[in-house]
């Protein structure tokens, strides 16, 4: 087997969608299935079970997820240590979300390509808050997410950049528009939250504090959603506002000047402290260069 059967079998297990994996790697759904065909071939076992609804790991696919991981860690460490001489080559991969990727990432990114420019990177994007999973599984050698309220002790977090968390509401004629313009006040608005992170939290601790209940129209994943419903009229929302300042020309909100104060999301470059890849310290010593929070 080789190393990108076992790269396709990691992603396919923290996703369990064959579609999503063959798009993330970049083949198609039928590639992706024959390749993972092949793996269970070589490994002599199921490692899915699957039918048209669904998608799970077998017991033997998480034993061999385990092994995997391992292999897969100690492959990358020995290429590593085949690239010791100077200058620092090898790879890193990175997990951003898209809006973090062209506004906090390629300053980051700059200064690292010009001291290093013989290491390669790989970058996938997703949900931030998925950012932390990514790095304590091994997907992703460092990843830019939101700073949460616990901190896993085997995981190191520097600060890139601050943002007030703002309450956005749409600017389109529409019934929730009118109620606003009524005077009624946002918190018997329907609203969409982040599903989980530190700004959920903020969220339903201010709620909590106030003893009001919320009117929540849906939980999503991702600010960009977010601002796409609240654009759309569909509820008010919250967003860190470099999001809302670098949003595509299609959406349009407005910040609303009485939402609550809540605590700023912070944006951190997280990495695990013990990796094995010699690029990731020489991540830290950047992103550390350019480590106070900024306004």
């Amino acid at each position: 087997m080789d190393i990108r059967s076992l790269e396709l079998f990691l992603d396919l297990s923290r996703t369990l969608r064959f579609r999503e994996t063959s798009r993330r790697c970049h083949l198609t759904p039928s590639a992706l299935t024959r390749a993972i065909a092949r793996l269970e071939e070589e490994v002599g076992a199921a490692l899915f079970t699957r039918d048209q609804r669904s998608v799970r790991l077998t017991p033997d696919g998480v034993r061999f997820r385990e092994y995997a991981q391992r292999a897969l860690e100690e492959w990358k460490a020995f290429m590593a240590d085949l690239r010791q001489e100077s200058p620092l080559r090898g790879e890193i991969t990175l997990y951003c979300s898209v809006t973090a990727s062209y506004c906090v990432l390629p300053r980051l990114l700059w200064s690292f390509r010009q001291r290093y420019p013989e290491v390669s990177v790989t970058l996938r994007t997703g949900d931030a808050e998925h950012g932390i999973v990514r790095v304590s599984d091994g997907s992703a050698d460092a990843a830019l997410v939101p700073v949460p309220e616990r901190v896993p002790a085997a995981l190191d977090l520097i600060p890139l950049q601050k943002t007030p968390l703002m309450l956005i509401g749409p600017v389109r004629r529409c019934p929730l528009q009118e109620e606003l313009a009524a005077g009624r006040p946002w918190t018997q608005l329907p609203l969409i939250l982040p599903e989980s992170g530190p700004a959920h939290d903020a969220i339903k601790a201010w709620f909590r504090s106030r003893k009001i209940k919320p009117n929540i129209l849906a939980y999503v994943s991702g600010n960009e959603a977010i601002l796409s419903m609240t654009s759309l009229g569909l509820g008010l929302g919250f967003v860190p506002r470099l999001v809302a300042e670098h949003a595509p020309k299609s959406i349009h909100v407005r910040y609303l000047d009485d939402g609550p104060e809540l605590k700023p999301y912070i944006i951190a470059l997280c990495t695990r402290r013990q990796s094995k890849n010699p690029a990731v310290p020489a991540l830290r010593e950047v992103a550390s260069e350019s480590s106070e929070p900024e306004e």
